[in-house]
């Protein structure tokens, strides 16, 4: 006989060895990683920020988005704060209740993870966890993905290295980083719309709740809607646009007064009237036209033309007062010369011609200066000295010697009789001159007479230059100059400096102005005769500035002042022009402009009269126009109306009451504005940017991960690959009588290609086994179902520098089967002192355990598993109700979701209840049999022990095909053996029965140190579609008040009560907004569910049709909270990522039009090919699934009456054995779920 052999052997690799190996390393490592430093308590300080998304945050991202975060698969704010916790903190725990999404956000986070460029290990305790890992991440970063569940991992380990070194030498990381930089920017400029539209959107929604606020009064917009259809008969007569907000711009009185000048004025004098008719003010008077026309005659008669010809064109602009004061001033400064002669018109004659002449004056008085300059200076040592010089001496020969005599005597020389004898000269100089009467001997002596002998030159020179340029032209004699000539002539300095100036300071400025009065100066000046004296051009000007010019002057002015009164009247004429067309209707106006033209005084007096009159008249027309100037500004379509008497607007009496009408009118306005905004515009908007920026994120993870792998990949990793891909090429099919060689060769690059792999996913026995924990590291390391990994985990956190740690402690944890506590506690005593919370480490210490006494959990709240009925039993039970379940059970044919079976069962045989086993597998086999139930998969779950599972099982194997056992999944076992598994149908057995002396021990969540708890959390949430609670008990007798078996077995019973209830409250809320719309869309034909139920979610109306849904949300009704508003909007988020398409209908527009505000839903409608069905659901005969359960146990009795036919149930003695095998540690044959046995990568045993 073949009989099974089985080899047992010590290990030479696994967890022992790993924990060795980091014991050995550990002395010799400076830096360990925080997050395992924490965990064991051996810091004193937190790493941990607690500043988590606050509750508006989490709101703005429902689905992941973040600008740094790239999450490329459908996300949501939780999976998002994890990345950020793990960024923030290198650290983060994860709790993640049944059926949350556990292993789809540990694949959205290894690709961000990637994206980094970071390396990953994904482990767990069992295989389990890890089987579906892989695929869930995203298609194109697989290859970067090993995942070693099974013994024989070379093929998926061949593939990936394949796929790594083929992409690596097809890519080139230039070009990846552009497309990433470019897919970045877009993202970014996707994200900044994405958050732009839902604030539009949040922003328009919240309208529907902002209360319309009109002359302080506040309405709501639903209440505004009504008011506007209610009153819309009587009170919409006031045109639009308004003013929001504003107040009636007119009382009462002055409304009526303003339509009263309706009859007051008819519209032909109003037009008449407001033809712009001219401004008296801006008229002449009748006097003043009078006057001026006399004037203009008087100034015609005189001598206006005279000499014309002498002012330039346009000249007569100039200011007439102006030039009158220039004339003055010419005949002021120009009448002092009328009887200048000699030296002083010399000078004037000298300045204006400037050069050699002016040159000639100019020294005059330079010399006078000097020759002054000097006497004073010299005045004072001549007082002094006293110096005399002899008659008889010549002073004009003496200078040169008195000079000489004081450079010696300066130089140190003596006037010793040598010197003086050999200096004759000098002698007789000093004989011929005194100082204070007696001989000169020192440099000032002869210094002195020095200056008196230069003195009396410069005085000799000075006065024959005065004589030969003044006293000729008048000035004084020598008679009367004095000793001190200088004296003299410097009081005639500044007199001959003006006359030098008098041209260029007085004449040029007054020449200047005539010219700017337009007075050709020049031509002027020519025509005045030429004189042959010396002074004939002083002459000159004097005779054009006195004589002549003053009677041109006086002409030009009259000449002005005619030229002003005759533009003044063509200004008027322009005036009364300016009415264009208008003059043919205005009266007035061609009367004065004909006066005006034919400068008729008496003509024009009669149309001014004629003007004022009509100014008169126009009074009332004026406060017409100030009525209406005030309502224009709030309500101009109503001025304009009334301006233009448009219907009852031009009547003599107010249409109506004018307040009831202007509040009609504000609401109106308000709401229309509100219209405007086009609520599904903006979603079909957030919809499309949402798809976009979901694409490109995934394609900027995937360009970010391979030019990250490029990048790490060194050139010994390349080449291994490349050798092992080009090896693996030539083994082909491995027939050629070299594949043995080469796969060997290719099978020592192995280890190589590992290290180039940057996602590992494999249980912890495989990571201790196939990983050197001195040398292998990783960026990050996750730890799925780490609350059923006891603490020898910690090894796998060893090998990260991050780590994440994802669990739920509210789940099955280590049961230590086989460990003593005393050895436990001595092990604790002796290794763990100084360790805070050492007596937690037992072998029920999970991992997930551990890191909850230091990081506070990151909790998955969206629940996509089990319908919502289901799983309410482990939310309340477990999760304090935060669960959110999302999955749509409207198309879940198995009903009733929740069932409970009571049997009839007094005794069981150990842990073995016979009858309820029984009762299990003929209800299984009989709903395997049901149409409903075609590929549904079941499952067993005993809540007492194993040996009931067993049974089952057995008693399955036996009446049910094999090829549909292992087709429907069938999985019997304990809640332990579940965890991290499911299955369409789960039916718990109770096995406990009743013990006849009253209730049974007490049972509650807190006993067995939770245990209970978290089994019943396990069992009640594997099931995606139906339950089956199997039981023998009386819940009522049996079982105590807290028991947790009476609870979920009234969980599983009283189900359709609580739905009954429900949808009792839900009706009694039904607003009269969803009844009104309701009707609207039956009467269109079409098929409508009130209240739609998504999980914890609710929508308001659910149109069905051709397999297709829409979902339509009703805005504006009180119940809708605007503080909500966030909630609901992300809530909507969370329902379209899973497939929901929404419209949404305002109340504001249905209660003001409601055909207007329905029809876009009926557009959608079409464009989503929805047809009218009818408003009677589709095989809706067994809603409540009644018949459906019935049958499934009519069926299930027939089979048990079958059986007890056609058997004895010796299948028990059967079960008795495969227990003690079990017990025993002896093999049973294998079914889904159960882990092979092990051995490591490179395929030793």
């Amino acid at each position: 006989a073949r009989d099974p052999v089985i080899f047992v052997h010590p290990r030479t690799l696994g967890i022992g060895t790993a924990l060795e190996s980091i014991l050995e390393i550990l002395p010799q490592i400076d830096h360990l990683p925080y997050s395992l430093i924490s965990l064991v308590g051996i810091t004193g300080t937190s790493n941990e920020r607690q500043d988590t998304l606050t509750a508006q945050q989490m709101l703005d991202a429902p689905n992941g988005e973040d600008e740094h975060i790239l999450l490329s698969k459908p996300a949501n704010a939780e999976q998002l704060e994890i990345a950020r916790r793990l960024e923030r903190n290198n650290a983060v725990l994860v709790q993640g209740p049944p059926g949350t999404g556990k292993t789809h956000t540990i694949a959205n986070l290894i690709g961000h993870l990637l994206a980094q460029g970071k390396s990953v290990l994904v482990t767990s305790e069992k295989p389990k966890a890890l089987r579906v890992l892989r695929e869930k991440v995203v298609e194109p970063l697989q290859p970067l993905c090993v995942s070693i569940l099974e013994d024989d991992s070379r093929k998926n380990m061949e593939s990936t290295i394949d796929a790594i070194s083929e992409r690596l030498a097809s890519s080139n990381i230039d070009r990846l980083d552009r497309e990433a930089a470019a897919l970045t920017g877009q993202r970014l400029e996707l994200l900044r719309q994405l958050r732009e539209a839902r604030q539009k959107l949040l922003e328009a929604r919240g309208s529907e709740y902002r209360p319309v606020i009109v002359a302080g009064e506040s309405y709501s917009p639903t209440e505004a809607a009504r008011y506007i259809a209610q009153h819309r008969t009587t009170d919409s007569w006031i045109p639009g646009p308004a003013t929001p907000g504003a107040t009636l711009p007119l009382s009462r009185s002055e409304l009526i007064e303003l339509y009263n000048t309706n009859a007051k004025v008819t519209i032909k004098e109003e037009r008449e009237m407001g033809l712009s008719l001219p401004d008296p003010e801006k008229l002449l008077s009748p006097l003043d036209f009078e006057r001026m026309l006399t004037e203009q005659v008087q100034l015609n008669n005189a001598t206006i033309s005279y000499r014309h010809d002498l002012w330039l064109p346009g000249s007569y602009r100039q200011s007439t007062e102006a030039l009158q004061e220039l004339q003055k001033r010419l005949v002021q400064e120009v009448e002092p010369i009328r009887e200048l002669t000699g030296w002083r018109l010399a000078a004037i004659i000298a300045g204006r011609e400037g050069g050699p002449r002016r040159q000639a004056w100019e020294d005059l008085l330079q010399e006078i200066q000097q020759a002054y300059t000097f006497a004073t200076q010299a005045q004072l040592r001549i007082l002094r000295y006293d110096p005399a010089i002899s008659p008889t001496c010549p002073i004009d020969h003496i200078d040169k010697i008195l000079d000489e005599i004081a450079g010696y005597l300066s130089q140190g020389g003596k006037l010793n009789g040598f010197k003086l004898l050999t200096k004759r000269e000098w002698k007789a100089v000093i004989e011929s001159t005194t100082i204070k009467g007696r001989q000169p001997e020192t440099v000032e002596h002869f210094e002195t007479l020095r200056d008196l002998v230069q003195l009396h030159m410069m005085r000799g020179d000075l006065v024959g230059r005065w004589q030969r340029q003044m006293t000729v032209l008048g000035g004084p004699g020598i008679n009367e100059f004095g000793p001190e000539p200088e004296r003299t002539f410097y009081q005639y300095v500044d007199p001959l400096r003006r006359c030098l100036d008098w041209f260029a300071n007085t004449w040029a400025p007054l020449e200047r102005e005539l010219r700017q009065q337009g007075f050709q100066w020049d031509a002027f000046l020519a025509e005045m005769p030429v004189g042959h004296n010396e002074h004939s051009e002083g002459l000159r000007l004097r005779m054009a500035v006195v004589e002549k010019l003053p009677a041109v002057i006086a002409a030009e002015r009259q000449r002005r002042a005619y030229t002003r009164i005759n533009e003044r009247f063509l200004e008027l004429e322009r005036y009364l022009d300016q009415g264009g067309s208008n003059l043919t209707k205005a009266g007035v106006l061609l009367l004065l402009r004909d006066a005006v033209k034919r400068r008729d005084p008496h003509a024009y007096r009669a149309a001014y009269s004629s003007l004022l009159d009509f100014y008169a008249k126009h009074e009332s027309l004026q406060r017409r126009r100030a009525l209406l100037a005030k309502l224009e500004k709030v309500a101009p379509g109503w001025a304009t109306a009334i301006r233009e008497r448009i219907g009852k607007h031009g009547e003599r009496d107010l249409p109506g009451e004018p307040e009831k009408a202007w509040l009609w009118r504000q609401l109106y306005d308000e709401l229309d504005r509100l219209a405007r905004l086009s609520l599904e515009d903006i979603q079909d908007r957030i919809n499309r940017l949402s798809k976009e920026l979901f694409t490109v994120t995934a394609d900027l993870v995937e360009k970010r991960a391979w030019a990250q792998q490029i990048r790490r990949t060194s050139l010994e990793q390349r080449r291994a690959l490349q050798g092992w891909r080009e090896l693996m090429r030539k083994v082909g099919k491995g027939t050629g009588k070299r594949a043995p060689r080469l796969l060997a060769e290719a099978r020592k690059l192995i280890p190589i290609c590992q290290t180039a792999v940057p996602v590992w996913i494999m249980p912890l026995s495989y990571v201790a086994r196939n990983f050197d924990m001195k040398r292998n590291r990783f960026d990050v390391v996750i730890i799925d179902e780490a609350s059923q990994a006891d603490i020898t985990a910690l090894m796998a956190v060893y090998m990260g520098d991050q780590v994440v740690v994802v669990g739920d402690d509210e789940q099955v944890s280590p049961t230590a089967v086989g460990q003593r506590v005393d050895e436990i506690d001595h092990l604790i005593d002796e290794h763990l002192r100084g360790i805070p919370l050492a007596n937690m480490y037992d072998g029920k210490l999970s991992i997930y355990s551990l890191a909850r006494t230091t990081f506070e959990p990151v909790c998955l709240l969206e629940h996509f598993r089990c319908v919502s009925p289901i799983i309410q039993f482990s939310n309340e039970l477990s999760y304090q109700g935060k669960i959110k379940p999302l999955r749509d059970d409207s198309e879940v044919r198995r009903r009733p979701f929740t069932v409970a079976y009571q049997i009839k069962s007094l005794s069981r045989s150990g842990k073995v209840n016979k009858e309820e086993a029984l009762a299990v597998a003929s209800l299984l086999i009989a709903a395997s049999e049901q149409p409903e139930y075609k590929d549904a998969t079941f499952g067993v779950i005993s809540m007492v022990g194993s040996e009931q599972a067993l049974y089952i099982e057995s008693l399955l194997r036996k009446y049910m095909p094999a090829t549909e056992y292992v087709q429907r999944r069938v999985l019997c076992g304990d809640p332990a053996q579940f965890q991290g598994d499911e299955r369409d149908v789960m039916f718990l057995s109770m096995v406990d029965v009743p013990e006849g002396d009253g209730p049974l021990p007490l049972r509650n969540e807190e006993g067995y140190e939770y245990m209970f708890k978290k089994r019943f959390n396990v069992a009640a949430s594997r099931a995606r579609d139906q339950i089956w609670v199997v039981y023998s008990l009386d819940p009522s007798t049996d079982l105590k008040p807290g028991d947790i078996r009476r609870r979920l077995i009234l969980h599983a019973r009283d189900q359709h009560l609580h739905n009954q209830v429900l949808k009792e409250q839900e009706q009694k809320i039904e607003s009269e907004f969803e009844r009104q719309v309701l009707q609207r869309l039956v009467k269109a034909g079409y098929r409508v569910t009130t209240q739609w139920p998504v999980g914890a979610y609710r929508i308001d109306l659910v149109v069905e049709g051709a397999g297709r849904r829409l979902a339509i949300e009703c805005d504006g009704e009180r119940w809708h909270s605007a503080e909500k508003l966030g909630e609901d909007m992300a809530r909507q988020a969370i329902l379209e990522r899973l497939g929901w398409r929404f419209v949404r209908i305002r109340g504001s527009q249905f209660f003001r039009n409601p055909d207007i505000a329905i029809e876009p839903v009926f557009t959608r409608l079409r464009a989503l090919d929805i047809p009218p069905e009818g408003s009677i659901a589709q095989n809706s005969g067994d809603p409540s699934g009644q018949e459906l359960k019935n049958g499934i146990i009519r069926r299930a009795d027939e089979l048990r009456g079958q059986w007890k036919e056609s058997t004895d149930h010796s299948v028990s003695d059967v079960v008795s054995t495969r227990s003690q095998n079990r017990d025993t540690g002896r093999v049973r044959p294998v079914t889904s779920g159960n882990a092979s046995s092990r051995t490591s990568l490179s395929g030793t045993k």
